[in-house]
């Protein structure tokens, strides 16, 4: 039997669910996030982004067909994400501080 095969299938099975329930999660944080924090929050994501990319374009020989099955379902919770944020605004509800412009 062969396990790569299977988990695969696995993921590629539980993906849809796996990719709502996370961008489910990332919303939910997204209302908790005091205003104040996104000016920061923003670029140190875009950082870490750009360098997770930049490391897995230079490294593309070297992964398994699962991790390859796994980096997908990031890029698809990534999308959603961004989409969400697009069609729904940035500006939606976040938590109330006192620093708050």
């Amino acid at each position: 039997m062969n396990w790569n095969d299977v988990v695969i299938q696995s993921i590629s099975a539980l993906t849809p669910v796996v990719v709502f329930v996370s961008v489910w999660g990332l919303k939910f944080l997204w209302s908790k996030i005091p205003a104040s924090l996104i000016f920061v929050i923003a670029p140190l994501f875009g950082l870490i982004l750009n360098f997770a990319l930049s490391w897995i374009s230079g490294h593309q020989g070297d992964f398994s067909p699962v991790l390859a099955a796994l980096l997908g379902w990031l890029a698809t919770v990534i999308r959603e994400l961004i989409t969400t944020l697009q069609v729904k605004g940035i500006g939606g509800s976040v938590t109330v501080t006192k620093g708050m412009f």
